[in-house]
C-alpha cells in the first residue's frame, strides 16, 4: 500500500549534449488521493550535467515529453504496482524520444 508520497528518479541513458555530458533521467512522484482509490502521479524528464563545474544542473530540451499529471484508480494495495507501471511506460516514452 502506497501511504505516502512517492519519489522516484531513474537514470534512461547518458548522452553528450553541446559536448557536456549529461544524464537523460525520468522522474515520477506520485501522491495517493486521502481517500485511497486513486492516486495523482506527476511525470517528467530532464538532462542532469556530469561535468563537475555543472553539478545539479538541469536543461529540458525541447525533444523530450513535456510534464504530464496522470491520475489512475487503484486500490490501496495495487498502488504501488500501478505507480510502477506508469513510471515504467513514462521511461520507455522518455527514451523513444531520444534524437538519432
Amino acid at each position: 500500500m502506497l501511504h505516502s508520497a512517492f519519489d522516484t528518479t531513474r537514470v534512461v541513458c547518458k548522452r553528450e549534449i553541446g559536448g557536456i555530458p549529461h544524464e537523460v533521467c525520468a522522474e515520477a512522484v506520485a501522491t495517493p488521493n486521502p481517500g485511497g482509490q486513486t492516486v495523482k502521479i506527476e511525470l517528467r524528464a530532464f538532462l542532469r550535467s556530469e561535468e563537475q563545474t555543472h553539478l545539479g544542473e538541469t536543461l529540458v530540451p525541447e525533444w523530450l515529453p513535456k510534464p504530464q499529471t496522470v491520475v489512475e484508480g487503484a486500490e490501496p494495495a495495487e498502488m504501488h504496482k500501478v505507480v510502477a507501471d506508469v513510471f515504467a511506460s513514462w521511461c520507455r516514452r522518455v527514451e523513444e524520444a531520444l534524437p538519432g
